[in-house]
């Protein structure tokens, strides 16, 4: 008996392919031109959270938020200079969205983390008094 591929019981290729591949994956410079793995998730909402939270391996160091279903760059991390108020150069983070879903989604989370953070110390202050 010949099993037509509707009765096949193995996955197709395209279906193991999009099974194991997760859905963003962070990659962190380690040094000039060597970027290395750190978190992969299948949630954007997750995978956006980490990426605002991961930091650089050094100083000026890159941090790349890779989409592995569209095969593209969704956010990664610039550096600019800004002075301080003593004229000292500082590195300032920028977060770069090249997506406008995840984009949307990095300005809720930072805006939710910003309320938890009054809230924290609006609470610390009550028990204060």
């Amino acid at each position: 008996m010949k099993l037509t591929p509707a009765q096949s019981s193995l996955a197709s290729p395209m279906t193991a392919v999009t099974v194991t591949a997760t859905g963003y994956q962070i990659f962190q410079q380690t040094r000039t031109g060597v970027f290395v793995p750190c978190f992969q998730s299948d949630s954007p909402g997750i995978a956006v959270e980490a990426f605002l939270r991961q930091s650089p391996a050094f100083e000026g160091g890159e941090v790349r938020l890779w989409n592995r279903r569209q095969q593209r760059l969704s956010a990664a991390v610039k550096w600019t200079f800004d002075r301080t108020v003593n004229g000292f150069r500082a590195r300032q983070r920028v977060n770069v969205f090249y997506d406008r879903r995840l984009a949307e989604l990095a300005r809720e989370i930072q805006v939710r983390e910003f309320l938890r953070e009054v809230l924290r110390q609006e609470m610390a202050m009550t028990y204060v008094n």
